[in-house]
């Protein structure tokens, strides 16, 4: 019996894996269309896309899911798309701990927090998408204006990193850093 399951956990593993391997071609489908993916890195710092070949298919085929609003092009063709360009940065770039219980200081406070703003533009005007991600702190909001909390951190640098996703193709991807420091004025 522990042979036969063994057994059949590898098969189901084997079936994942292949499964997995299947989609890396990355076949996306949208109007009708069938795409082929090669990924490409731009010229441009900062950038990497994907591009998109397609071939027609059968019209029954119903598509869901590409955000892109574009018009797709002739069969065979790629489909032509510039990157985003995005640049992020902090309000803050330090921030200072207040001070611990019974001490008190003029110059720190216990605010940990600062605002991103993330300048993106996309010369194709395709309406874009912004991810955040972080080396610590969370973050409130979406789009281009963010807040990122670093309550209960420890002292140190840590880096917020957005990524632009204009839906057809390219993604934009830009970092700062903020660096968090314990206050040293406190009596």
């Amino acid at each position: 019996m522990r042979k036969l399951f063994i057994l059949l956990a590898v098969s189901c593993l084997i079936l994942v894996a292949l499964s997995l391997a299947g989609s890396r071609k990355a076949i996306a489908t949208n109007s009708g269309y069938k795409s082929e993916v090669n990924t490409i890195v731009q010229d441009a710092p900062g950038s990497r896309c994907t591009r998109l070949r397609y071939k027609d298919m059968e019209k029954r085929i119903k598509v869901v899911g590409s955000r892109c609003g574009r018009s797709r092009p002739r069969d065979g063709e790629f489909l032509r798309n510039s990157p985003p360009t995005v640049a992020i940065n902090a309000s803050t770039k330090t921030l200072v701990f207040g001070c611990p219980g019974g001490t008190v200081s003029s110059t720190c406070n216990n605010e940990m927090k600062t605002s991103l703003s993330s300048n993106a533009a996309d010369s194709d005007g395709d309406s874009l998408l912004y991810t955040y991600s972080s080396t610590g702190g969370r973050f409130t909001g979406d789009g281009p204006r963010v807040q990122w909390d670093l309550s209960g951190v420890n002292p140190g640098e840590y880096t917020a990193n957005v990524e632009v996703d204009d839906g057809c193709g390219c993604i934009a991807f830009s970092s700062t850093s903020v660096s968090v420091e314990a206050c040293s004025s406190c009596k």
